[in-house]
């Protein structure tokens, strides 16, 4: 083929759709709120990334899972991140 000829671009039609299922719109707003939570009152990132994609017994599996999917999840979530947050008892910071 030439350098002068256009051919044209073939392009597909029709896209598969995606398998994954999409979260809801509550489901998205609590993970967001979770997350932002976890990184703000947890020492660093990584720390609250990984309590967040972990498993956690207390709580009974990913808390980041378990946050997203009901209000109440999302309580016993945030009241676990504020108990990690809190300082020890005789501890300097």
């Amino acid at each position: 083929m030439s350098e002068n000829s256009l051919a044209p671009i073939r392009r597909k039609m029709f896209v598969k759709a995606s398998t994954v299922p999409r979260l809801s719109p509550e489901r998205m707003k609590r993970e967001s709120l979770i997350t932002h939570l976890a990184c703000s009152l947890l020492s660093n990132p990584m720390e609250a990334i990984g309590f967040l994609n972990g498993t956690n017994e207390t709580l009974g599996g990913r808390p980041l899972t378990i946050a997203s999917g009901s209000s109440a999840g999302y309580a016993a979530v945030e009241a676990a991140i504020r108990l990690l947050a809190k300082p020890v008892m005789g501890t300097q910071q």
